[in-house]
C-alpha cells in the first residue's frame, strides 16, 4: 500500500517568530551551521486507497539550497518525530500532529519536506514544500 501524502502544518525558525508553514534532529557538520528549523505535520494515517496506515514506522526530512533539490535527508523514527494526538478524528482513529527540529543549518534559503515510511518499506509522496530564509 502507498502511504497517503503529509501535509505539512507550521515551521518555526529558532530565536525567531513561528510561521504557518514547518521540522528535528542533530547537529551536522556538513551543513556547516547552528541554527535550527522545527516542523511541524500530521502524521497519515490513510492509505492512497483510503485504508487506514496501521504500520507507520517513522518519516524522512528532506531538504536543500533549491526547490524539489533535497541534497540532505533525516530519517526518523516515529518516536523521534514527538508526535501527539490532535482534537481531529477521521475513521482510521485519532491524526497525530508530529514535529521534529533540523539543526546544524548555515544561512541560506532551504527547502523542505516530508515523507512517511511504513514497515513493508514504502515510502509516501513528499509533503508540500516549504521554503525558510535562515540567517544568523
Amino acid at each position: 500500500m502507498r502511504i497517503y501524502p503529509i501535509q505539512i502544518l507550521s515551521f518555526c525558525l529558532a530565536l525567531s517568530a513561528c510561521g504557518s508553514e514547518n521540522n528535528s534532529g542533530e547537529s551536522d557538520p556538513e551543513l556547516g551551521g547552528s541554527n535550527t528549523i522545527t516542523l511541524t505535520w500530521n502524521a497519515p494515517i490513510e492509505n492512497v486507497d483510503l485504508s487506514c496506515t496501521d504500520d507507520l514506522s517513522g518519516f524522512e526530512i528532506h531538504y536543500g539550497n533549491n526547490s524539489e533539490q533535497y541534497t540532505n535527508s533525516t530519517a526518523i523514527s516515529v518516536d523521534e518525530a514527538s508526535c501527539v494526538d490532535s482534537t481531529n478524528v477521521s475513521a482510521c482513529g485519532t491524526i497525530q500532529v508530529c514535529s521534529y527540529v533540523l539543526t546544524g543549518l548555515r544561512a541560506d534559503t532551504w527547502y523542505l519536506a516530508v515523507s512517511a515510511n511504513d514497515n513493508g518499506g514504502n515510502q509516501s509522496s513528499y509533503s508540500n514544500e516549504i521554503i525558510k530564509v535562515v540567517s544568523n
